[in-house]
């Protein structure tokens, strides 16, 4: 006999509205990281929101290229705040978990949704170690 499905299961619409509010959440912090880390180092303000707004939208090519290019651009007046650390770190998780989520899970909503919030998970302990030890976002190489 098989059973009906009355409604859709409240754990998967739960799920999906945590993985929904990290990624608005990730792209405002991108935006912010992005904008204040530009702002100290000199970047006029219309190029950083530019670079800001294109990082939260093309996180992959625009915020790992800025990560890896921006010591070119100038020298950080200050030191970077841990609270643009814990945001970018947290941002930049939360982004590129969704993406492999959608990329090496089954055409499944929910699977994509199940393998993001384990590679959020995985990419945090990765992204860890070049955000608060060593790396571009401390200050060394």
């Amino acid at each position: 006999m098989i059973v009906l499905q009355t409604g859709p299961d409240t754990s998967n619409i739960l799920l999906a509205g945590v993985v929904g509010l990290a990624l608005l959440a990730s792209a405002v912090a991108i935006v912010a990281v992005v904008s204040r880390d530009a702002a100290a180092r000199g970047v006029s303000k219309p190029r950083r929101w530019l670079i800001g707004v294109g990082a939260a939208l093309f996180p992959v090519p625009v915020f790992v290229a800025y990560i890896l290019f921006a010591s070119r651009i100038g020298e950080r007046a200050e030191p970077v705040p841990r609270i643009d650390r814990i945001a970018g770190w947290l941002a930049a998780s939360a982004a590129i978990s969704v993406l492999g989520g959608a990329i090496l899970s089954p055409p499944d909503p929910v699977t994509q949704l199940r393998y993001a919030a384990g590679l959020f998970v995985a990419l945090a302990a990765l992204f860890y170690i070049p955000t608060f030890r060593r790396g571009p976002l401390v200050g060394g190489a």
